[in-house]
C-alpha cells in the first residue's frame, strides 16, 4: 500500500499528522510560553484571514497599476486549493491558502479602490494646484461659521471666521455655461456669513476648487489617502457670498431628505444634551460635552485636547467605541428593568445604536463598535452565541472592505489594536498578576478589590498595545497613559452616563433633565480639573525618534508576547533581548549620528510651509530655526514644522532667528518653544524697536511670551557673530544707524560660513535693503542664497543675486507668486532652485571637504 503518510484518509497517516502537530506546538509553547491558536480562542481562523487581509490592504498602497487581475486570479486559485486541501482534510495547508487568498484581495482591492475612479467622479477632475470652478450641488448639513485653528499667535492673523459646509455634486460649469456631469463631494469655505440654508437645498457656487495635494515635507499626513476614503474631492473656497446662488430651497432627491433628516437630529440631540444647563462663562464646558457625547469639535475647545492628548487619554475624548458600549449598556439595562431577557431587547439595542450613528460624526473606532454591537445583538435575538474575537475581525474586514485606506489612519490603527489586546491579552495579565477572576466575592470591598485589578490589567494591556503605535505615527510616547485611564476613564463614564440620562429625560421630562444637568456639569468639571492636574505633572509625554511601520509590527509582536507569557513559561532570555534588539533599532539613527566621521558641516531644510519661511539649521549636533511661520497654511506648527522635525530627529533648538516683524516669519515660534524649547532667541535692532512698548502687536506679545518661558532674547547688530556647532553666523544688514520705512527692506540678513562654504539668508529683504547692502562693499559672494521675500521680482533682488553668484538658490513660496514666476529666465542653467510649492522640502548639505550636496522632498518635475 506504500508509506500511511501518502494516504491522507488513513488512521496512521492522521495519527502521525497529529504527533507532527503536537511536536511543533510543544516547540512554540517551550518557545514563547504560549500557543496563539488557544490566545485566539475559537474565533482564530476568521482572525487570521483578517490580519492578512489588513496586511494585504497595506502592501497594496505600493503596488503599481494593473497588478489587480493577477492578483485576483491568484486569490482565486488559492480559494480552489484550500478547497481541495480541506476535502483531503488537511486543514492547516487549507487555511494557509485562504489567508494568502485574502492578502492577495487586499492587495487588489486598495489598488482597485484608491487608483480607479470614475468618469464623472470629482476627485478625477482637480489637482492640487487648483482652479476656478462652478460648482451645481446639494447641501449635506447645515452651515457653520467657525474660527480658523491656528497656533499660539492666530489671535494676531488676519483670517477671520469663515463658513462651512460640504456639498454633494451634481455638475460642474464649465467657462460657456455648458454642464459637465459629475460627481463626488466637495467641502465649501466661505470667507463671510452667509444667507440661512438647511441640508438637502440644491444651490450653484463659483469659487477656486482645490485638490488634495500628496505631502511636501517628512512626517506630513497625506490628505490623498484621507480624501479617498471620504469621498471628499477638495476645498472650494469662496470670497463672497455673491458667489453662492439658490437653486431650489428644500429636499432633493432621496439622499437630499435622508441628510435634513439627519441633519434635525443632530441639532436636536445637541440641543437635548446642552440646553438649560447651568450658566457659565467656560466655552470649553459646552465644547467638551458635545465631543464627548456627539462627536462635535470646535475650536473652543483648543488647548484643552491637547491637554488630553499629552496624558494618553485623546481615547476619551475623541468619540470611541467606550461610548456606544456604554450606551448599549445602559439601554440594556433600562430594557430588563422589566423582567428578564427577551430578544426584542436585540433589536432595541440595533436601533439605538443606529438612531446613534444618525447624531454623531462616525468615525473608525465608533464604526468598529457599532459593527460588533449590531452584530451581537442579533447573534442574541437569534440565540447564537458569538465568539468576540470572530465579531472583532469580522468588523475589521467589513470596515476595510467599504474604506481600506483607513489601515493608515492612527485613529483606526489604535482602534483595533487595543480591541485585540484588551480581547486577547488582559485576562492572560490579570491571571498572571492576580490570578482569575473570583466571580464568588462575598462582599463589596472583595467586589470592589476584584474591579480594580482588572482594571488595572486592562488598562496597561491597552497602554501596551497603543505605544508602539503612536512611537510610529507621532514620536511620542505617555508614560502615565495606563495610571491616567485608569483614574480618567471612570469619571469619564459618568460623564458620558450622565449624559445619556440627560438626553433621554430631556424628551420624556424636561423638568428632571434640568436637575439631571447639575450632576452632569460637576462631574465634567471633575474631568478637567483632573486633566489638568496630570497635564501638571512631569513627565506626562516623551517625544522618541519617530519609528517605521516595521519597528512597530515588531514591536506589537512583542507586547503581544509580553501579555500572553505564561509565568514561568517561555524562552525568557530570547524575548527580552527581542526587546533590547527594538531599543536599539529605534534609537540607532540618533546614537549612530555623531559617530559618523563625515557628517555635513552645516545642513538646511527648507519646508515647505506655504507663503512663509521655516528654515531648520544643523551643524554637529546643533540645531537653529531661522523663521518659521506661514500665512496661508493655519496652524503650519503642529501641520508640518513639528512632524517634520521630529522625523528629522530634532530634539530641542539652541536658538532661533527671527528676520523681521511680519508675521507669516515668526507665527510658529511659540508653538516650536513649547514643542521643543528654545535656548535663545535672537532679533535685530528694527524688530526690537518696532515692538518695544507695542503691547497690541504680534511681535512685542511673543517677545513677552518667550521670556515667561525662560528664553533669552537677544538683540543682534550689525557684524554681531555666533558659533553654532561647526558654523560660524555673521549678521550683515541691517547696517548701523540705517532707518526703513518699511519692514521688508530692515529684515535681518545673515552670512553663514562652514567648511569654506557660504549660506546667504536673506529673510524678506527689500529693494531699498538690498540696494544699500550692496552699496556698503561687503563680501556677499555665497554658494548657497535664500532668495529675498519669498522670491519677489525686482531688479534690486535680480542686482543682488548676480553679485552673490550662488550655486544654489532656495525659494519658500506659495501658490500665488509661483504662478507668476519671472526668475526662469533669469537664473542661469547651471545654478540651481528649489521651491517650495514645486519641490517640497528641500536641503542642502555642506561636508567637512566642502562638497555641496542636494536634494528635495517631491523633487523637480
Amino acid at each position: 500500500m506504500g508509506n500511511s503518510r501518502d494516504i491522507p484518509g488513513s488512521e496512521e497517516g492522521a495519527a502521525q499528522r497529529v504527533e507532527i502537530g503536537a511536536k511543533r506546538e510543544g516547540l512554540v509553547r517551550r518557545t514563547l510560553g504560549f500557543e496563539w491558536k488557544d490566545a485566539l480562542g475559537n474565533g482564530w481562523r476568521v482572525t487570521v484571514i483578517a490580519w492578512a487581509f489588513a496586511a494585504g490592504i497595506a502592501l497594496g498602497w505600493d503596488v503599481g497599476k494593473g497588478f489587480e487581475q493577477r492578483m485576483i486570479v491568484g486569490a482565486g486559485m488559492c480559494v480552489l486549493g484550500a478547497g481541495v486541501c480541506g476535502w483531503i482534510r488537511r486543514e492547516s495547508t487549507a487555511i494557509g491558502m485562504l489567508v494568502l487568498a485574502s492578502g492577495l484581495m487586499g492587495a487588489a482591492w486598495m489598488n482597485v479602490h484608491y487608483r480607479w475612479a470614475r468618469t464623472d467622479d470629482v476627485l478625477g477632475m482637480v489637482n492640487e494646484e487648483g482652479a476656478i470652478a462652478r460648482v451645481r450641488g446639494v447641501v449635506m448639513e447645515r452651515p457653520e461659521l467657525r474660527a480658523p485653528v491656528t497656533g499660539l499667535l492666530g489671535r494676531f492673523g488676519y483670517r477671520k471666521p469663515a463658513t462651512y459646509f460640504h456639498l454633494s455634486v451634481r455638475g460642474l460649469v464649465d467657462e460657456r455655461g455648458k454642464e459637465v456631469e459629475a460627481r463626488g463631494v466637495v467641502s465649501v469655505k466661505v470667507d463671510e456669513t452667509i444667507e440661512p440654508m438647511r441640508a438637502g437645498d440644491e444651490v450653484e457656487v463659483t469659487g477656486f476648487l482645490r485638490g488634495a495635494g500628496s505631502p511636501k515635507n517628512p512626517g506630513e499626513f497625506d490628505y490623498r489617502i484621507s480624501s479617498r476614503g471620504s469621498g471628499e474631492a477638495g476645498l472650494l473656497s469662496v470670497e463672497d457670498r455673491g458667489q453662492i446662488k439658490m437653486l431650489r430651497k428644500g429636499p432633493v432627491g432621496v439622499r437630499g431628505w435622508w441628510w435634513k433628516m439627519r441633519a434635525e437630529m443632530q441639532s436636536r440631540a445637541c440641543d437635548w444634551l446642552l440646553k438649560d444647563l447651568p450658566a457659565t462663562k467656560d466655552t470649553e464646558r459646552d465644547a467638551l460635552l458635545a465631543a464627548l457625547l456627539l462627536g462635535a469639535r470646535t475650536g473652543d475647545l483648543d488647548g484643552l485636547d491637547t491637554a488630553f492628548a499629552r496624558v494618553g487619554l485623546a481615547h476619551i475624548l475623541a468619540i470611541s467605541g467606550m461610548n456606544l458600549a456604554l450606551l448599549a449598556a445602559f439601554v440594556l439595562w433600562v430594557a430588563r428593568l422589566g423582567g428578564r431577557r427577551r430578544a426584542w431587547h436585540a433589536w432595541l439595542m440595533v436601533g439605538v445604536v443606529l438612531a446613534y450613528l444618525m447624531m454623531i460624526d462616525v468615525r473608525a473606532p465608533i464604526l468598529r463598535s457599532a459593527v460588533m454591537v449590531v452584530a451581537a445583538s442579533l447573534g442574541l435575538a437569534a440565540r447564537r452565541r458569538v465568539h468576540v474575537t470572530g465579531l472583532v475581525s469580522m468588523s475589521l474586514i467589513a470596515l476595510l472592505a467599504w474604506k481600506p485606506e483607513q489601515i493608515f489612519e492612527a485613529g483606526f490603527q489604535l482602534s483595533f489594536g487595543v480591541v485585540y489586546a484588551l480581547v486577547i491579552v488582559s485576562g492572560s495579565v490579570r491571571a498572571r498578576w492576580f490570578g482569575e477572576h473570583d466571580p464568588d466575592a462575598v462582599n463589596g470591598w472583595r467586589m470592589c478589590g476584584e474591579w480594580l485589578k482588572t482594571g488595572l490589567a486592562v488598562n496597561v494591556t491597552a497602554w501596551m498595545s497603543a505605544w508602539p503605535i503612536t512611537v510610529c505615527q507621532f514620536g511620542v510616547v505617555t508614560p502615565m497613559g495606563a495610571l491616567a485611564t485608569f483614574v480618567g476613564a471612570p469619571v469619564a463614564s459618568v460623564v458620558m452616563v450622565l449624559g445619556y440620562v440627560r438626553m433621554l429625560l430631556a424628551v420624556v421630562l424636561p423638568s428632571g433633565a434640568v436637575l439631571v444637568g447639575w450632576a452632569l456639569v460637576g462631574a465634567e468639571r471633575v474631568l478637567i480639573g483632573l486633566v489638568r492636574w496630570l497635564d501638571g505633572l512631569p513627565g506626562t509625554q516623551v517625544h522618541v525618534p519617530m519609528a517605521g511601520a516595521w519597528w512597530a509590527v515588531c514591536a506589537g509582536a512583542w507586547c503581544l508576547w509580553w501579555g500572553l507569557r505564561r509565568r514561568g513559561e517561555g524562552n525568557v532570555k530570547l524575548m527580552w533581548c527581542a526587546c533590547g534588539a527594538l531599543v536599539v533599532w529605534l534609537r540607532w539613527p540618533v546614537w549612530a549620528r555623531p559617530m559618523y566621521a563625515d557628517s555635513p558641516a552645516l545642513r538646511v531644510d527648507m519646508m515647505s510651509i506655504g507663503d512663509g519661511s521655516s528654515y531648520v539649521i544643523r551643524s554637529a549636533g546643533t540645531a537653529v530655526m531661522f523663521d518659521s511661520g506661514s500665512s496661508s497654511v493655519l496652524n503650519s506648527a503642529h501641520r508640518i514644522v513639528i512632524p517634520a522635525m521630529r522625523t528629522m530627529n530634532v530634539r530641542t533648538i539652541d536658538a532661533m532667528v527671527i528676520t523681521h516683524t511680519d508675521l507669516d516669519h515668526f507665527s510658529d515660534a511659540l508653538d516650536l518653544a513649547d514643542e521643543f524649547g528654545i535656548g535663545e532667541l535672537m532679533v535685530n535692532e528694527a524688530f526690537a524697536a518696532r515692538a518695544g512698548g507695542q503691547t497690541w502687536s504680534a511681535a512685542e506679545y511673543m517677545l513677552n511670551e518667550m521670556r515667561e518661558r525662560g528664553v533669552k532674547v537677544s538683540v543682534m547688530h550689525c557684524g554681531d557673530q555666533r558659533t553654532f556647532g561647526d558654523a560660524t553666523w555673521t549678521w550683515i544688514h541691517p547696517g548701523k544707524d540705517e532707518v526703513y520705512e518699511k519692514e521688508n527692506d530692515e529684515s535681518a540678513v545673515v552670512r553663514i560660513e562652514a567648511a569654506g562654504r557660504v549660506v546667504m539668508m536673506c529673510g524678506d529683504l527689500g529693494p531699498e535693503g538690498a540696494d544699500n547692502l550692496m552699496k556698503r562693499g561687503l563680501e556677499l559672494k555665497a554658494d548657497v542664497m535664500e532668495l529675498p521675500h519669498h522670491g519677489s521680482f525686482n531688479k534690486q533682488s535680480v542686482a543682488l543675486l548676480k553679485g552673490v553668484r550662488p550655486s544654489v538658490v532656495l525659494q519658500s513660496t506659495g501658490y500665488r507668486r509661483w504662478r507668476s514666476d519671472k526668475w526662469k529666465g533669469i537664473l542661469p542653467a547651471e545654478m540651481k532652485r528649489y521651491v517650495t510649492v514645486r519641490d517640497g522640502e528641500s536641503w542642502v548639505e555642506i561636508e567637512q571637504d566642502g562638497k555641496i550636496q542636494m536634494g528635495c522632498f517631491v523633487g523637480n518635475e
